[in-house]
């Protein structure tokens, strides 16, 4: 198993490597991976989230109905 270098040691040194790369005595295993898939899930959510008037809109609507509905009870109540 790959040793993680001493606390305040940069990464990069012989027996690790930021990359995903790990020497193990003499035998070096290699990890690649595709994040190409992440990516652009990512930049979907990302894009969907860059405007959020219509979110706020929706909840502002909610927000006023709750209000609307407890003066309504509430006046109602003041009228009996």
């Amino acid at each position: 198993m790959c040793e993680r270098p001493p606390a305040g040691a940069l990464a990069g040194g012989p027996h690790f490597r930021a990359s995903g790369s790990c020497i193990l005595s003499r035998m070096r295993i290699e990890i690649k991976y595709d994040d190409r898939e992440v990516r652009k899930a990512l930049e979907r959510l990302r894009k969907a989230g860059a405007d959020m008037r219509p979110a706020m809109r929706e909840i502002a609507g909610h927000l006023a109905d709750g209000v609307y509905a407890c003066l309504r009870r509430r006046s109602s109540r003041t009228l009996r």
